[in-house]
């Protein structure tokens, strides 16, 4: 017997035996009740109240489309036909709209009467059709029909109609398997929708969806790659054992986008992914640079015989005019001593001292600075950007800070295999202003292959002696 029948049944003989038993005013049986007939008359709305109604009615516009377009698409995907969200934008906007004139609520699809229709065979519009057909002829004319029908009644056509939806209950355990966090969504909307109303239900599960892609984003995955031997498959080196990182170069995938959300993880990522922070180093060389900068401007004070007024520079190193200072001079600045006794001048000697301690001191600097740089682990880093879908401007910023840190420590950092949207990004975002557009590659194979080049030309040259030194 098909739905369509059992409809009819449960109606006619529900409402036949409610009226002839009194079931709604003998036992006290929820029946349907007065149904209102006629049109409203068409009025003009309220335009006042636009005001204090502008934001209530966003979020019930929203809702409202949320809903229909999802339920349009899961019966879509069932019966095998796509549905234009755009269309369906305009088709809801309209009717609101006119329907605004009559008074009425405001206008989206029902989960019960979808499911019902689509139960019952309904597949084309004419089935909208239909059914405004009997609505208007129950609004005019048969309302005093379904006075007596018992609300169970139609209950019971509702639940039987959504059989089919609570049929997917099954697919929870294969959702479990599948993905945790789809199933927290489907599990979070349920909870919500059952033990609030369904516009709660929409709003929470849309929320804790857009909740979870940022979560997601914390929890992108950072690989080195390694490349098959004589071939141009560049795989995890975690995952297959055959694969071979070349040493002073690290090929890195970061297998998410770059927007905020995941910008700063996706730094810290893969920093700890090539085996080393720039930024200690970077600290050490900037204070280094400082020290050999000091020594310079000694020597190029004592170069031109200025006087040294250093604040570091020791009191014993200073002779007065006489050859003699108290005590008590010794304890005061040396503008104070110079204020009480005669001009101080540097001895030839003393300069000299100077000199020496300025040259051991910059040598000492210079040496330190290339010991430090030469502990860098790397010479050329390949960021594959093939999992980039989209990037910010955080993301940018980040992109730009990373590789300005590696930069600073000698380390050349090269992309590889962008997509075209992101290389408009990375333009727009002024990334070529600090990484020259030759270092940005079509794809990751292109990118080793000149950093292999790079490093036989050098060699060929003569220019850094052993290989693990490019």
């Amino acid at each position: 017997m098909q739905l369509s029948d059992q409809v009819t049944i449960a109606i006619v003989f529900g409402g036949i035996t409610s009226y002839y038993l009194k079931l709604g005013t003998e036992y006290n049986v929820r029946v349907v009740g007065t149904v209102p007939t006629g049109f409203p008359e068409p009025s003009i709305p309220n335009i006042s109240l636009a005001g204090s109604l502008i934001g209530d009615a966003f979020v019930i516009a929203l809702i409202a489309y949320s809903l229909s377009y999802s339920l349009a698409s899961f019966y879509a995907s069932k019966e095998g036909y796509t549905v234009d969200p755009n269309q369906e934008l305009v088709a809801y906007g309209m009717t609101n709209v006119a329907s605004s004139f009559f008074q009425t609520y405001p206008l989206t699809a029902s989960i019960s009467r979808t499911a019902l229709q689509v139960t019952m065979g309904s597949k084309t519009q004419l089935t909208g059709v239909v059914s405004s057909l009997v609505v208007l002829m129950v609004v005019l004319f048969a309302g005093p029909l379904f006075y007596d029908v018992p609300n169970c009644c139609l209950a019971a056509i509702i639940l039987v109609a959504l059989r089919n939806v609570f049929n997917q209950i099954a697919e929870i355990k294969r959702l479990w398997r599948y993905s945790i966090w789809d199933f927290a969504s489907w599990a979070v909307t349920l909870v919500a929708t059952v033990f609030l109303d369904v516009i709660y239900g929409l709003i929470i599960g849309i929320t804790f969806s857009v909740l979870t892609v940022f979560i997601r984003a914390q929890l992108s995955n950072t690989l080195v790659l390694g490349r098959f031997d004589k071939t141009e498959v560049f795989k995890p080196v975690d995952s297959y054992a055959d694969c071979v990182e070349v040493p002073k170069v690290k090929v890195i995938r970061y297998e998410g986008d770059l927007f905020y959300a995941g910008a700063e993880r996706f730094a810290a990522s893969v920093i700890r992914a090539s085996g080393f922070d720039p930024r200690p180093i970077i600290c050490c060389k900037k204070k280094l640079v400082c020290t050999i900068n000091e020594a310079e401007a000694i020597l190029k004070s004592v170069h031109s015989q200025q006087d040294l007024q250093l604040s570091s520079h020791p009191l014993h190193d200073i002779q007065l005019g006489d050859g003699t200072c108290s005590p008590e001079d010794l304890d005061e600045p040396v503008g104070g001593c110079h204020s009480r006794c005669c001009p101080c001048r540097t001895t030839k000697r003393t300069q000299a001292n100077l000199k020496l301690e300025a040259l051991k001191r910059k040598q000492t600097a210079l040496c330190h600075l290339s010991t430090l740089l030469d502990k860098v682990p790397l010479n050329h880093l390949i960021l594959d950007c093939s999992a980039w879908n989209f990037i910010d401007f955080v993301g940018v910023n980040a992109l730009k800070m990373l590789i300005a840190d590696f930069n600073e420590v000698g380390v050349n950092v090269y992309l590889a295999s962008p997509s075209k949207s992101v290389q408009n990004y990375l333009l727009r975002g002024g990334l070529f202003e600090l990484l020259d557009p030759s270092n940005v590659f079509i794809s990751l194979f292109d990118a080793f292959a000149f950093v292999q080049n790079l490093k036989c030309q050098k060699l060929q040259d003569g220019c850094g002696g052993d290989e693990d030194h490019f």
